[in-house]
């Protein structure tokens, strides 16, 4: 695993760039692994898209390295089966008659069974977060009975951080028919998911099965990045002071749970912390960091990253903190102002000179 530097962000704040080398610090053989949800929408106001979103999804199971699972919901929720290998299993499924729309149920239903599987794979291989699962929410958000997302997720939350803390959780979101709702599932990205996939959307749509074998196309070239990759957990060695900023204006966690693509990749991470890191730990494994000079562009890719990341929890959380994230970017997009003066001013006197 190569070295990597870090340079300050604003104060108190640093960014990191780390490179890390395919198969270091874990065992591919577990890591790799990858299992596919399906949560469906079954509801009345879905009507032929439920079957039409079957058939076409299906074929993501192709890509996957672990048993995949369909689960459908309307006023209840039922897994149709948590053992499918081939698209035309996917397909073959028989659909129950549709009913109201309770999204919580699918999710939670859904859950449940991921952390089933999550705890029979530990039993299995000795080790827990051997799987990365992918739970695609396939829906048209118009949620009408039962307790809301809003109420539920955050408890299937908690339930995961005690029950299952390392699991590999990353959601995907189809908004299905043109009124889609976004909010319940941009709220299950953002309270739920564990493993940020960058190479794909925060949400996609599909308004008839044209749209869907458009977004179909799109979900393809964006999983099969996951093809041969891993999850890497990233934190700071014992003892060191400081966390990961996920979200601008939230609190900083102690360690992150990231993807790194089958041929690896450059770790791109924000640091809140008084003092510059020497340390970063991929996977039990140290690498050393170097403290730089400010980095014009990556500081600026930095800030849309923490701003996309901000973009999706306001839309998807209801305790979201405006003056708080805001406080938090401030800084970094001043420390970017003053470089980029830093070097008009340094130009100006250089042309007067000349």
């Amino acid at each position: 695993m190569a070295g990597g530097r870090c340079f300050a962000l604003g104060p108190g704040l640093w960014q990191l760039q780390a490179a890390v080398a395919p198969g270091q610090g874990t065992d591919d053989t577990l890591t790799a692994r990858c299992a596919f949800h399906f949560c469906l929408d079954n509801s009345g106001s879905m009507g032929r898209n439920t079957k039409e979103a079957q058939d076409c999804f299906a074929q993501l199971v192709e890509h996957a390295t672990a048993p995949c699972s369909m689960t459908v919901f309307a006023s209840n929720a039922v897994t149709l089966s948590s053992s499918l290998t081939t698209p035309a299993e996917v397909r073959n499924l028989m659909l129950p008659r549709q009913g109201q729309t309770d999204i919580s149920s699918g999710v939670a239903r859904c859950l449940e069974l991921i952390m089933e599987q999550e705890a029979g794979s530990a039993v299995a291989t000795g080790s827990a977060g051997a799987v990365h699962h992918v739970l695609f929410l396939l829906s048209d958000g118009a949620h009408n009975v039962g307790p809301g997302p809003a109420q539920v997720f955050p408890r299937l939350a908690r339930e995961i951080r005690s029950k299952a803390p390392q699991l590999r959780l990353s959601v995907v979101v189809v908004g299905i028919s043109s009124s889609s709702s976004t909010c319940h599932g941009m709220l299950g990205r953002a309270e739920l998911e564990t493993v940020p996939l960058t190479r794909l959307e925060p949400i996609y749509y599909a308004n008839s099965a044209a749209e869907m074998s458009t977004v179909l196309g799109e979900l393809e070239v964006g999983i099969l990045g996951l093809v041969g990759g891993r999850v890497a957990r990233v934190e700071l060695p014992p003892g060191t002071e400081g966390g990961f900023v996920r979200v601008p204006g939230e609190a900083a966690v102690g360690s992150m749970e990231v993807f790194v693509g089958p041929g690896g990749g450059q770790l791109e991470l924000t640091l809140q912390a008084a003092t510059a890191p020497s340390q970063l730990v991929v996977d039990g494994v140290k690498l050393t960091l170097t403290e730089d000079a400010f980095d014009e562009h990556v500081a600026t890719e930095a800030v849309k990253r923490l701003i996309a990341s901000l973009r999706e929890r306001r839309v998807g959380s209801r305790t979201f903190d405006g003056s708080a994230a805001v406080a938090f970017l401030e800084p970094c997009i001043r420390a970017i102002a003053n470089h980029q003066d830093a070097i008009f001013a340094a130009s100006a006197e250089a042309t007067k000179k000349d």
